[in-house]
């Protein structure tokens, strides 16, 4: 049996169409489709009025709600979703390490503050350092209309 495409996913725009890409191949290679979506909490400084739990579990809140969305749009409704905190380099590579997949879907850039960048900083580690091939989709991809 194949391994899963696992899909890293985020708030941008570009996210449906991740989502959309990985559905499609899933479902072409017969392999199960893993919608990730990687909540990055910073520590908080000391002295903060907030908590760092209530940071994690708010940051939580809205990858569920992200993943719920694309399912709602009838986006990979068969899909395995999940919400991870940590760093989304760090968890992808991770999930994709643990999960054995076969391959890992990404898009070129993100919601991070550098989104003029040719390729994001995370799709650039990824590529560089994931234990599986990684596709980029840009933001101008052109993907099926609807996933597995």
């Amino acid at each position: 049996m194949p391994g899963p495409i696992v899909c890293g996913i985020d708030k941008s725009q570009l996210a449906a169409k991740v989502a959309r890409l990985g559905a499609s191949l899933a479902e072409s290679r017969g392999s199960r489709l893993v919608l990730l979506h990687v909540a990055e909490v910073k520590v908080p400084p000391p002295g903060s009025a907030f908590a760092y739990e209530k940071l994690q579990e708010a940051a939580q809140e809205e990858g569920a709600h992200l993943l719920q969305q694309l399912k709602t749009q009838g986006i990979a409704p068969a899909a395995e979703e999940r919400v991870e905190p940590g760093s989304p380099v760090v968890k992808l590579i991770e999930i994709a390490e643990s999960e054995q997949a076969d391959l890992l879907v990404v898009g070129s850039r993100g919601h991070g503050a550098l989104k003029s960048a040719v390729l994001g900083s995370v799709s650039r580690e990824l590529a560089a350092h994931a234990p599986c091939p990684v596709v980029v989709v840009p933001p101008d991809a052109r993907v099926p209309a609807s996933g597995a």
